[in-house]
Parts: C-alpha cells; structure tokens; sequence
C-alpha cells in the first residue's frame, strides 16, 4: 500500500471512531439458497474507508474486512483514461445505442471509431474473501468504477449503488432495468436459480446462453419484456405459469415450484426443462413467495434505500 505513517495513524483512528457510529450498522435480513450462511466479514471492527484508496486497499485485503459505504466515492478521472477504438455494433450514440469496446479482435464489418473512455470504469476494484460491504441508506455509492469478483468466496454486499460507468459503452452503466439482452446469459455450466425478481421494459431478449446453461425461474415477474428467451436457445430452462408442471420439483427441491407472472409480454416463458434438476441435490434452495407479491415489493424496495436502523 502506497500510505505514508500520517495517512496511516488517520485510517486507524477513522476505525476507531467507527466503533462509536457502528452499533446500528449490520447487514439486514439473511441470504436464502445457494448463498446461505454467508457470513462476510463477521464479527471484524466495522471501517468506514477515508476516501478511494482506502477503500480499495480495504477491499483488497486478506483480512476479514466489514465495511460501511456512507458516502458517494467518485472513481471518475481517478486512473485517467484510454484512447482506442469502439465499434458500433447496434448503432449510433445518437440512436441510444451503446458501442463496444474493441479488446483486440477487430470490428468486423460493422462501424468504428476512435474514442476515448475513463479507464476507472472499465477495471472494476477487486474483492478479497470474507468481506462484508454495506451502503447506508441511500448513501452508498460507488461512481465511476465496480467490483470484480475472481476466485473469492463468503462476500456480502448490500444496499449499494454503482454508476457513471461509460455510460455508452458495453459493460458501462446498464441500469438494470430496461435492458435489451444478457439478464442473464447463462454461459459455461451455470446452475442459475431466480427468486422473486423482476424484469421490467425490456425491448430485446432477456435470457440467453450456451448449451451448458441452467435456469429455474420462479415466483418471477416478466413485465413488458419483448423476448424473454433468446430464438435458439439450446440450455435447459424451466418456468411455469402454475399447474402439474409445478409439481415437477418436488421430487428435487421437496416442494413445488412457484408460477411467474407475464404481462405485456411480446412471448410465452414455458419452459419445462427438468433434466438439470438433479443438479440441485444437496444444495441450500430458497423458497419463493408468489410472484404477485415480488411484483409490488421488488420495484419499490430494491436498490439502495434500506436505512439501517439509522434516525
């Protein structure tokens, strides 16, 4: 760490005046399914990072680390920017199309350009295990830059907001509703379970991936989605509006499954895969409330708004 002893005496003495502030800070609720007991970074000293460096290094360390976001950490110009070309793939920015960012490969036959792009927001922090990371009411926002999460386990995050990431491009800020393909693309050998969540004004494909890729969606909600699966989707996929193809899980999840609601929806999500099925055996599985009521609770509650106890 490139900290000098004054920088470092005012992180530890930021720590310490943690301990008077944290008393009320503490994750909410409990993860269900695949994420259960996760514990993050447990009982460790709760630490508010100083400003963008310290929160890296925080996150970055070995340590069992909770950590408190109550406050906005721009990212934007931090590590300069990149000079390059993108390729316009879908159109135009005057179309309200984004472009990509060309790695290496070339664009092919499509359009392109030279640009330039703030490099923060395309390198995302990297996570270390056992963290916890906390927003504070509506406080917690990382601008400019994400997480990166490679080959780490037992990570909570909760109530944060991450934006400003080059907006135009690929991989920059896809306000995640309102999407237009790749929520989620199930690639690899992916065992995907979706409980309780929404998607809302899609105006391309919702899921997509390779033939390797595993879905149970349930209690769902698909409101004005204009594909929910991409043409030629050749993984394993099962939703159902309710009925005896419900009963399908119960051999495997000990229950039956929970019906979706389509509504506006340019097509029918009816999938009945079960040959993955086994595939969850032995595994932590959540149980789904109706989809009627994700409908009002996930819109309204979700992002960063929980207060944490705080007045």
């Amino acid at each position: 760490m490139r900290l000098n002893s004054i920088v470092l005496f005012a992180a530890s003495a930021m720590a310490q005046c943690a301990l008077k502030r944290t008393d009320t800070i503490s994750v909410t609720g409990s993860a269900p399914g695949f994420a259960y007991g996760v514990t993050g970074g447990g009982d460790a000293t709760p630490v508010y990072p100083t400003n963008t460096s310290h929160l890296i290094d925080l996150l970055g360390s070995d340590e069992p680390q909770v950590i408190i976001v109550d406050r906005t950490y721009d990212f934007i110009g931090t590590e300069g920017t990149t000079k390059g070309t993108i390729c316009k793939s879908w159109g135009s920015f005057e179309d309200g199309c984004q472009a990509i960012i060309d790695t290496g490969s070339g664009c092919g036959d499509t359009g392109s350009e030279s640009y330039e792009w703030d490099t923060a927001g395309v390198t995302g922090i990297y996570v270390h295990s056992n963290k916890t990371i906390i927003g504070v009411g509506s406080e917690g926002v990382l601008l400019g830059k994400g997480l990166r999460m490679v080959d780490v386990s037992n990570i909570i995050v909760q109530n944060i907001m991450i934006t400003d990431l080059n907006p135009k491009l690929v991989w920059g800020d896809n306000y995640i509703y309102r999407t237009s393909g790749r929520s989620p693309a199930l690639s690899g050998s992916t065992l995907f379970h979706a409980v309780n969540s929404v998607w809302e004004n899609n105006n391309g494909h919702a899921i997509e991936g390779t033939d390797n890729g595993q879905g149970l969606f349930e209690g769902c909600v698909f409101n004005n989605v204009s594909q929910i699966v991409v043409d030629g989707f050749v993984g394993q996929l099962f939703s159902s509006s309710g009925g005896t193809a419900n009963k399908a899980c119960y051999d495997y999840l000990g229950r039956d499954c929970v019906g979706n609601i389509q509504v506006n929806d340019g097509s029918s999500f009816t999938k009945a895969d079960t040959g993955f099925f086994s595939n969850f055996t032995g595994l932590n599985i959540a149980s789904p409330s109706a989809a009627s009521a994700a409908q009002t609770s996930v819109p309204t509650n979700a992002g960063n708004t929980l207060q944490n106890g705080l007045s």
